[in-house]
């Protein structure tokens, strides 16, 4: 069961990243063409701006779940190291809980925010609930791998001296 929601969250992992990416390649593209336009025709795009926003949050929160799960964030590992091995698997379970118990209050108050956000993004006629999603998902994504990840073997301890 473990190998295989492994195996899940390394596949949605790679999905996310290439949905990020996209993203960002999409933002870029934009900006050039309105640029482009805006000097041709003396006038831009309206709607880029608003649609470069909205990509750039879901980069964001698409690649929240990437950072996490390849360990890329920052940390502080140095000090868990000089407090020694004990300390270590301590931190891992303390890490962990915190961790579900911080996404999981977020994405419990997910029917409540999306309820509150009826208003619509401007020049996009999409409700502005529509931001979020991909932040609810990565948060549900997260609390699963940190659960998977207390089964992972600690990782070998690095010298920081």
């Amino acid at each position: 069961m473990i190998a295989l929601l492994e195996k899940a969250l390394s596949a949605t992992e790679t999905v996310f990243l290439t949905i990020a990416n996209l993203l960002l390649a999409a933002m870029l593209v934009g900006g050039m063409v309105n640029i482009v336009v805006r000097e041709a025709f003396g006038q831009g795009i309206d709607w880029v701006f608003q649609l470069t926003t909205l990509f750039f949050a879901w980069s964001v929160f698409f690649g929240i779940f990437v950072v996490y799960r390849r360990q890329a964030d920052v940390t502080i590992s140095f000090l868990v190291v000089a407090l020694g091995k004990r300390f270590e698997a301590i931190n891992r379970y303390f890490v962990s809980a915190v961790t579900i118990f911080l996404l999981g209050t977020i994405a419990l108050q997910a029917p409540r925010i999306i309820k509150l956000q009826t208003g619509l993004l401007e020049m996009l006629d999409l409700p502005r609930y529509v931001m979020a999603i991909p932040l609810f998902i990565s948060c549900v994504l997260i609390m699963i791998d940190s659960l998977v990840a207390l089964t992972r073997p600690l990782k070998p301890q690095t010298d920081f001296a």
